[in-house]
């Protein structure tokens, strides 16, 4: 039973093979199923201020099969059986800066076969991590646009430390300091000019994130820059209590140096408890500093290319501090971790860009990459493509794949285009079971932006608990100082029931608006754990003929006039 007037299309395997027991996942609904549901499309979010995603504007679709590529193949028509028509995450311009005209050609002519295979959308990728081991070999002056610690010592990005090259690391750049900008900017140019149609920001946070992850930076640009913010956002008589003394002269460096501080490692223990004075404020400075040179970047290449151009960004798993600039850009091409993680981590990723307008792309991490080579699990990765693509995402294929991790450091895998294409053909030759159509429920599941950052992930069990019982469900997200979406009544009002996860810890603006909403005829389920409660929530499929786990996702034509549900299997052999 099914909405009147709503028209299901069912998806069925090519090969007609049962749902259980087959070794390989695939999305479709099989006849042998009856369904039993009643579902109610999600309308449009109301209006909070973010623009519409610039790349749903130019007509990406849900059908879409898209490239990272990371690594790139001598011959570029090794990716034609995947038909790609997007590529995400692009390929960096950085050669060009080194390599002139002939460089600069090469990298046009990449772009030029891209459009041959059917690409619409193609990205260029700026890292905003590093300059490299080897650019900063052949630019020693970029040695002095890096990030120091509060010692004046360089800092490196963990997971890099075993890259080197003729005794140059790869340092983290200091996207304060106007050297390196000016080096991402010209990357940014040499990417436009070779035909790119929107950029994407790797390491988007810059300094940002080696503040708050590696106790940086205190360079001349971070300190002058820090002294300017304090006078402009705090009080006289804040800046007193917090022991500035003159603002006009104020040295954050030497403030902090005076407290005997050990060593890094000993520094960030301490920031992270809190001993820090005037930390959060320094958080800030670099979180409004990296949302303006953005800024910054995108005035630029709207400049270039005579209109907006869409930006991404690598925000990992979408975590709260990734979160910072989501109002800025138009789309997530980000690592999402994926192996012993398929039920908790991706559908809650995917629900959150699915809430927030910007369409996301994944691959699995670095670690991911490497548990891929051990084991080579090909039906995992496709199943990790399967479950992006029920949900109305992505999953981007890569020549190459970087993995990292500790035991192993740093290892390259070559994905054959053979273990995606089943997938993407399937995704790209049905369009009609994809385009126009979006997720359909009548229950929201409570995202706490604050919450999250405290690391209270019950949105993640109780997401899994929603789909194990059949319960389809939209993220209603409650933003903060990171995420700049707030909660409201009209995103509340699109649903009849709205789950709140128990570890979430309803104070403030957001309390006011449950309670609010509550009152006014809503539903509040606190969802302690408990999967009895859930089965009574509206919109839930039933299952009968498969004793397997089967999650079942509907997605309707915003009228209304057709649905297409996707069972996604889980039940599969790894």
């Amino acid at each position: 039973m099914t909405t009147p007037g709503v028209t299901p299309q069912f998806i069925t395997d090519p090969g007609g093979r049962i749902l259980r027991g087959w070794a390989f996942p695939i999305i479709r609904v099989l006849p042998a199923l009856l369904v039993c549901a009643s579902m109610f499309p999600a309308r449009a979010a109301a209006s909070d201020g973010w623009h519409e995603s610039r790349l749903i504007a130019a007509g990406l679709r849900h059908s879409d099969v898209a490239l990272m590529p990371e690594g790139t193949p001598d011959d570029y028509d090794v990716f034609a059986p995947l038909r790609p028509t997007v590529v995400a995450w692009g390929e960096d311009a950085l050669p060009v800066l080194d390599g002139g005209n002939r460089t600069r050609d090469e990298f046009a002519r990449k772009g030029e076969t891209y459009r041959r295979l059917g690409v619409r959308l193609q990205a260029a990728n700026v890292w905003m991590l590093t300059a490299t081991e080897h650019y900063l070999y052949r630019h020693p002056e970029l040695l002095d646009a890096t990030c120091v610690d509060l010692w004046g010592s360089r800092i490196l990005p963990p997971w890099l430390a075993d890259a080197e090259y003729k005794g140059v690391k790869p340092w983290w750049g200091c996207t304060n300091n106007p050297r390196f900008q000016d080096q991402l900017l010209a990357r940014m140019r040499a990417g436009l000019a070779a035909g790119a149609t929107m950029i994407h920001l790797d390491d988007h946070a810059g300094t940002y994130a080696c503040a708050t992850f590696a106790g940086g930076c205190f360079c001349d640009y971070c300190v002058r820059g820090f002294r300017e913010w304090l006078k402009q956002n705090l009080s006289p008589e804040e800046l007193a209590g917090a022991g500035v003394g003159n603002p006009d002269t104020f040295d954050y460096r030497a403030f902090l140096l005076k407290r005997g501080y050990r060593d890094r490692a000993a520094f960030i223990t301490t920031a992270a408890k809190g001993g820090v004075p005037l930390w959060d404020q320094f958080l800030t400075f670099q979180r409004d500093a990296a949302i303006g040179f953005i800024e910054r970047m995108k005035t630029e290449a709207a400049r270039i290319a005579g209109h907006p151009v869409a930006f991404g960004v690598n925000a990992y798993d979408l975590l709260p501090v990734q979160l910072f600039d989501a109002h800025a850009v138009d789309y997530f091409a980000n690592e999402v971790e994926q192996f012993d993680k398929e039920d908790l981590v991706p559908p809650v990723v995917y629900r959150l860009g699915e809430a927030l307008g910007r369409p996301t792309f994944a691959t699995g991490t670095g670690e991911d990459w490497i548990k891929y080579r051990q084991s080579h699990a090909t039906t995992r990765v496709r199943g990790w493509i399967a479950e992006a693509c029920a949900f109305g995402q992505y999953f981007m294929y890569a020549w190459k794949k970087w993995g990292f991790s500790k035991e192993t450091g740093t290892l390259w895998t070559q994905v054959d285009p053979g273990v995606y294409r089943p997938m993407d053909v399937f995704v790209s030759g049905n369009p009609d079971l994809f385009d126009g159509l979006e997720n359909a429920a009548a229950v929201g599941l409570l995202y706490d932006n604050a919450s999250a950052s405290a690391n209270h992930w019950g949105v993640r069990e109780a997401s899994r608990t929603l789909l194990d019982a059949g319960v389809p469900y939209s993220l209603v997200v409650s933003g903060d100082q990171l995420l700049r979406k707030p909660l409201g009544l009209a995103a509340l009002d699109r649903y009849r029931v709205v789950v709140v996860p128990n570890d979430v810890e309803r104070k403030g603006e957001t309390d006011r608006l449950l309670r609010e909403w509550e009152r006014a005829g809503g539903r509040l389920v606190t969802w302690h754990g408990e999967s009895g409660v859930l089965r009574e929530l509206p919109g839930r499929i039933e299952l009968r003929g498969s004793s397997g786990r089967v999650w079942a996702l509907p997605r309707v034509r915003s009228d209304g006039s057709r649905m297409v549900v996707h069972f996604l299997n889980r039940d599969y052999d790894a």
